[in-house]
C-alpha cells in the first residue's frame, strides 16, 4: 500500500516529494527514539524511499534540528563507514558469477597478502565454523567468508558495482579500500545506500532517488540492469529469513517483523556508526545513528528497533504484498522456502509488543537477541542442569538453554518481557487441539493464550538480583489429562 504523496512546497517552483504528515510524524518519532535512548544515541537520520519509484517521502537529518551536538548537520548526506551493510551486493555479485545458494564458503583463520602486508580478518564474535553456506554466511553477517569472497571477484568487479548502485563517495582506487570494503571499509551516504537497496526489490534494476518533482525527471531515464533478476530475489529472500540469521541476532528481535520484510544491519569498526536498512515491496528504510563515544552499540542493537517501528507505521493499515519469488529455481525454493515464514500472522499488532530490546548471550558464545558479546557468566541457583533435558519431540527454542539474558539499563526490570516459544512435532494425524499445555517458570504455572499455545510472554527480571530460572512446558491429553511430554531449559537473567 502506499501513503501517497502529499506534497509540500519550499518555494513557488520546487515542490518536494515528501508525504508531510508522515513526515512530521517521523520526526517526533525519531526525537522520542533518541531521547528514550540518550545513553546510547549520540546522533541519528533516517530516510524513507518508495521503492517503485525512487521519490524520497521521509528525511530526517538529525535527532532534533535545535540539538546542540550537530543538530543542524543534515546527516543522511554525511559520509560513513557502512560496516555489513554492503555484503548483499558482493553475495549478489557472486551469485552472478556462478556461485551457488549453498556453495560452502571457507570460514577459518585466513591469512590474505596485500599491498600493505599480511591481512587476517575476524568474525563478530572471533569464531569460526570451518565452512558455510552462502545463504548463513550472508544472513549471520559473517566477515571471514566475505573477505575470501572479495578476494576471489576482485575488488575492483565489486567497487564497479558499488558505484554503478550510486555509491558514487567511493571516489578512490580499488587498492586504496582493498579486501576491507567487504566490510564497509569506505565511505558511504545513507541516502545512496538506502536506494541501493531498493535495486534488489526493483528486479535487479538500478534507478536514481529524487526528493524534487523537477528532478523526477532524472528517473525517467530507462533503469539500468546490474544485477540479474534471479540474484536478487535470492538475496531478498536470504535477508528476509529469521531462522538464516538466527545464530548471530536471535529469534524474533526487531529484524523480524510480521510481513514480508529483507533487512540488513552494519557497524563499522570501533562502533562509530550504526545502520539498519531494511525494504518491503513498498518502502525501504534507513537508519544511521551514531552512538556514544565507548559505546559498545552495534546496528542490531540501536539502529533495528527504530527501523522496526517507523516500518510498522508504514505498514499498519497496509500489509506489503510477498517478496518477489518468480525467477527462483526449485533448488533456491527447496533450500529457501523451508526457512522463511510464508504465513504472517497478524493476531497481535507489533504495536502492542514491549518496547525493550534484550541481549542474550549462551555459556557456549551462542548469541540470541542482539549483537554485542559480553562475556558468559556463572550463576548458582537452585536447579541441578540435569533437570533441564529436551525432549526429542517438544524444545523449547527460545530462550536457549543456559542463555544469559540483558536487559537494556533504561527498562525497569518490573516492565522487561522476553518471548518464550515451543516447537512440538507431533505424530501424523494429531493437532494441538488434542492437547493441553502447561508453561511453568520456577514452579510457578503461567497463563497461556489458547490460540497460541506454545508461545508466551514471561517477565523473569523480578528484581534487579542475577537469577538462575527454570522454565518448563508440559504437554498433556486435553481429555484423561495423562501427561504425553515434558521439557525444561535453564536460563539466567542480570541486571545490565
Amino acid at each position: 500500500g502506499s501513503l501517497g504523496s502529499r506534497s509540500i512546497s519550499a518555494t513557488s517552483s520546487i515542490t518536494l516529494t515528501l508525504d508531510l504528515a508522515l513526515q512530521k510524524e517521523i520526526e517526533e518519532r525519531v526525537k522520542r527514539y533518541g531521547h528514550r535512548h540518550r545513553h546510547l544515541v549520540r546522533q541519528a537520520a533516517l530516510v524513507v524511499l518508495d521503492v517503485p519509484t525512487g521519490q524520497v517521502l521521509t528525511w530526517v537529518g538529525s535527532l532534533d534540528y535545535d540539538q546542540a551536538d550537530a543538530g543542524q548537520v543534515d546527516h543522511i548526506l554525511g559520509q560513513r563507514l557502512p560496516g555489513s551493510t554492503l555484503k548483499p551486493f558482493l553475495y549478489a555479485l557472486a551469485l552472478d558469477q556462478g556461485y551457488s545458494i549453498d556453495t560452502q564458503l571457507p570460514d577459518r583463520p585466513l591469512y590474505f597478502k596485500t599491498i600493505s602486508g599480511h591481512y587476517q580478518p575476524s568474525n563478530y564474535d572471533h569464531q569460526t565454523r570451518g565452512s558455510a553456506p552462502l545463504t548463513s554466511a550472508l544472513a549471520q553477517s559473517l566477515n571471514i567468508p566475505a573477505v575470501w569472497l572479495l578476494n576471489r571477484l576482485g575488488i575492483g568487479n565489486f567497487l564497479t558495482l558499488l558505484r554503478s548502485l550510486g555509491l558514487t563517495t567511493l571516489d578512490q582506487d580499488a587498492g586504496h579500500y582493498g579486501l576491507g570494503l567487504s566490510l564497509g571499509d569506505g565511505d558511504v551516504r545513507l541516502i545512496d545506500l538506502t536506494n541501493a537497496y531498493r535495486t534488489l526489490m526493483n528486479r535487479g534494476q538500478f534507478s536514481p532517488w529524487f526528493v524534487t518533482t523537477t528532478s523526477q525527471n532524472h528517473s525517467h531515464s530507462p533503469p539500468q540492469p546490474l544485477i540479474t533478476e534471479r540474484s536478487a530475489q535470492v538475496i531478498l529472500h536470504i535477508l528476509s529469513s529469521d531462522l538464516l540469521r538466527a545464530p548471530s541476532f536471535g529469534h524474533e528481535g526487531p529484524l523480524a517483523r510480521p510481513y514480508p520484510v529483507a533487512v540488513k544491519t552494519g557497524t563499522s569498526q570501533g562502533y562509530t556508526n550504526a545502520w539498519t536498512i531494511g525494504m518491503t515491496t513498498d518502502y525501504a528504510v534507513g537508519v544511521w545513528i551514531l552512538p556514544h563515544r565507548d559505546t559498545t552499540a552495534s546496528g542490531a542493537m540501536i539502529a533495528a528497533p527504530l527501523w522496526a517501528e517507523v516500518m510498522d507505521l508504514l505498514h499498519d493499515e497496509h500489509p506489503p504484498s510477498p517478496l518477489p519469488s518468480n525467477e527462483l529455481t526449485q533448488h533456491d525454493r527447496s533450500l529457501l522456502f523451508p526457512l522463511i515464514r510464508e504465513e504472517y500472522s497478524r493476531s497481535t499488532r507489533w504495536s502492542e509488543m514491549p518496547t525493550w530490546v534484550a541481549e542474550a548471550i549462551g555459556t557456549d558464545g551462542t548469541q540470541f537477541h542482539s549483537s554485542t558479546n559480553p562475556r558468559p557468566i556463572t550463576l548458582k541457583g537452585k536447579y541441578p542442569d540435569d533437570l533441564s533435558a529436551q525432549s526429542s519431540s517438544l524444545k523449547i527454542i527460545s530462550p536457549p538453554h543456559q542463555a544469559i539474558l540483558s536487559r537494556l539499563p533504561d527498562t525497569p526490570a518490573t516492565q522487561a518481557y522476553i518471548k518464550a516459544e515451543a516447537r512440538y512435532d507431533m505424530r501424523p494425524q494429531a493437532s494441538l487441539q488434542q492437547f493441553a499445555f502447561q508453561w511453568s517458570l520456577n514452579d510457578q504455572q503461567l497463563p497461556i493464550s489458547e490460540g497460541h499455545p506454545l508461545t508466551i510472554w514471561i517477565k523473569p527480571w523480578q528484581t534487579d538480583h542475577a537469577q538462575r530460572h527454570h522454565l518448563c512446558l508440559k504437554v498433556l491429553h486435553r481429555i484423561t489429562k495423562q501427561q504425553r511430554d515434558h521439557t525444561c531449559v535453564t536460563f539466567h537473567t542480570r541486571s545490565p
